[in-house]
């Protein structure tokens, strides 16, 4: 099964415009590389069913196995993209902290699948990890109940110990998601 890396890196308000000038140029490089299947990023504009006022960005890096994504995880880009960053951030007085991320070992990447305009990426914390397909299958439910497939897979090496689900869905906008979901719960 395809594993999936999320990152949330932080770039601090004034360095907004820079960066998301220069990602296209770090996607396109960790494409290149042999273990990386693909790469994706947007701007956070919800989170825990709230609107982002500040800039938060999010991106993905898709991979065979879990051996492709510890092999990128040391390989020389990104150790040396690593150093550059945490060079810069303690230049500026920011944290050289790793950023937050997760690994998720995922269903295969749906085929013929055109990408939407917004994607809502879903976790949950699931206590009984026997209970994962439970969960999986209520959101799945859930879904359907608003017209949607879904996507998605469970965490791997989380650095909590807890399992997490994940769950993907494609919108054609931020307003229609927003109008299904109010919709629905009123039935």
């Amino acid at each position: 099964m395809p594993y999936i890396s999320i990152i949330v890196p932080p770039i601090p308000e004034d360095h907004k415009e820079k960066f998301l000038a220069h990602f296209p140029t770090i996607a396109k490089e960790m494409k290149e590389l042999p273990m990386v299947l693909g790469v994706s990023g947007g701007q956070i504009l919800g989170e825990d069913h709230a609107e982002v006022k500040e800039f938060k960005f999010i991106h993905t890096i898709a991979f065979a196995t879990l051996e492709d994504q510890k092999s990128f995880e040391t390989s020389e880009w990104a150790l040396s993209h690593k150093a550059k960053f945490e060079e810069a951030a303690k230049a500026a007085g920011h944290s050289t902290a790793a950023p937050p991320h997760a690994t998720f070992e995922v269903a295969d990447f749906p085929k013929d699948h055109t990408p939407k305009a917004l994607t809502q990426m879903s976790r949950i914390a699931v206590a009984d990890e026997g209970k994962l397909e439970e969960v999986r299958a209520a959101w799945e439910a859930v879904m359907a109940a608003v017209g949607k497939q879904t996507w998605g897979g469970r965490s791997v090496g989380s650095e909590d110990g807890k399992t997490y689900g994940l769950g993907f869905v494609g919108w054609d906008s931020f307003e229609a998601s927003f109008f299904s979901f109010s919709l629905h719960s009123h039935f």
